[in-house]
């Protein structure tokens, strides 16, 4: 029987080759033993296409890989065809181009002398052009590392001294990444079944709008299914549906927060990661907080719709309890 091949990750190795040539063939060793893919130019895994630029391909190649590192070391390394920039900084600029996920390094020592580049670099007193730095090839390098510390997207750039530094860190984040992939896993699951919850919610409400607004036609009745709407956009309501809480418009317009509204079953589990409510109530922390946030805003959508109609929420919540009255006979 014929074995099936699993695909694996792809991961790019991108740095310069001669100052870092031991690097490079521990983080090939590295990332087969993780079970991954390494992609390095020297190793014969790059596809050099006759039609296209030898560093063309390598471009090419890094689209088509899931991880990229980049390793900074003391060498600038060559020129990206006629430009002044380094094939590793295109490199690097095609992974962000692709929000491919980036893991930055450089060595501590080019980092010092980068720190202490910065410091002198607005000194009047000091001429920049005379200073010597021991570790780099070139303050060109210096730029690089500002470009990647300024990045907005994938900007970690961390330091380190000897490939198991190097090692440490990528194990951890890899591991980190691994989780985050099967909580979202889980977290879709849970979003599927939320979805189901919400869409008999509104099945619900919408059902009970129509009745109400065949029974009676007023006014109350339609800014009732307008204030249900909002509700239903905001997702402290649907996280509330999760845990078995369906407030009415009457409540939110008595209930000035969302710990209030989510008394006596939602409870908060300072103990879980991430954003996460589950239906037995139990809520992360960065999840309530990002639902009373939320919860604030809706209210105030609601009292402003009022003050927009001329209505003050007190006579409101008697049309209210009046219309849930005579619909409750009606129906």
């Amino acid at each position: 029987m014929e074995e099936l091949k699993m695909p694996l990750p792809r991961v790019f190795v991108s740095s310069t080759f001669y100052d870092l040539r031991y690097i490079r063939e521990n983080m090939k060793l590295f990332i087969r033993n993780m079970g991954f893919e390494p992609v390095l130019s020297e190793d014969g895994n790059v596809f050099y296409n006759p039609r296209q630029h030898v560093q063309d391909a390598c471009l090419s190649e890094v689209q088509t890989c899931q991880l990229f590192v980049l390793i900074i070391g003391s060498h600038y390394g060559s020129k990206y065809k006629e430009t002044p920039e380094s094939i590793t900084n295109h490199e690097y600029k095609t992974a962000v181009e692709n929000k491919t996920r980036i893991f930055a390094l450089v060595e501590q020592q080019v980092l010092n002398e980068y720190n202490f580049f910065i410091k002198n670099r607005e000194n009047p007193e000091v001429d920049e052009t005379k200073i010597i730095y021991p570790s780099v090839s070139s303050t060109k390098i210096f730029n690089f590392v500002e470009e990647v510390k300024s990045n907005a997207i994938n900007n970690a750039l961390v330091p380190f001294a000897e490939f198991q530094d190097i090692e440490i860190y990528l194990k951890q984040q890899w591991a980190s990444m691994m989780y985050n992939f099967l909580t979202k896993d889980s977290e879709s699951e849970r979003v599927s079944n939320l979805l189901s919850q919400i869409n008999a919610m509104s099945q619900n409400i919408e059902f009970l709008s129509k009745q109400i607004l065949s029974a009676v036609g007023s006014d109350t009745a339609n800014i009732m299914a307008e204030i249900y709407d909002m509700m239903l956009q905001h997702g402290c309501i649907r996280d509330l549906a999760y845990a078995g809480i369906r407030p009415s418009p009457i409540q939110i317009l008595n209930t000035d927060s969302f710990e209030e509204l989510g008394k006596p079953k939602l409870r908060i589990n300072e103990r879980a990661k991430g954003y996460t409510i589950g239906p037995d109530g139990y809520i992360s922390r960065l999840k309530y907080n990002e639902n009373a946030e939320d919860y604030l805003r809706l209210r105030n959508k609601v009292l402003k719709r009022l003050e927009q109609i001329g209505k003050q929420p007190e006579k409101f919540i008697e049309e209210l309890k009046q219309l849930n009255s005579h619909s409750e006979t009606s129906l």
